[in-house]
């Protein structure tokens, strides 16, 4: 009889080692799929990223052809420095409010 009972609970413990096996395994394989969405989710990112960069890029240039064409204006005209006509003053007016 106590040979029965030793069986029975050396099962029983063989029971939950293989159901702990089972949900280790369950955990770790859940792991891994998270490890899956956030490598797709950081490769989402990347792609953003690199758009923003490259539209930050081209509005940079834009920018800088717009303030070039600007200052452009203001020297082919005929006021000079001390002595500007309205338009040349609201140009370098605007300049000045993306330099503060």
């Amino acid at each position: 009889m106590k040979k029965v009972a030793v069986s029975l609970n050396e099962a029983l413990w063989e029971k939950r080692l293989r159901s702990n096996l089972s949900t280790i395994e369950d955990i770790r394989i859940d792991g891994l799929n998270d490890l899956r969405a956030m490598q797709d989710d950081f490769h989402h990112w990347q792609t953003v990223l690199i758009s923003l960069q490259e539209n930050y890029q081209a509005l940079l240039a834009q920018n800088k052809r717009l303030k070039s064409m600007l200052l452009g204006s203001i020297d082919e005209c005929y006021c000079w420095p001390g002595n500007r006509c309205d338009r040349c003053t609201k140009i370098i007016e605007l300049l000045g409010d993306f330099v503060r």
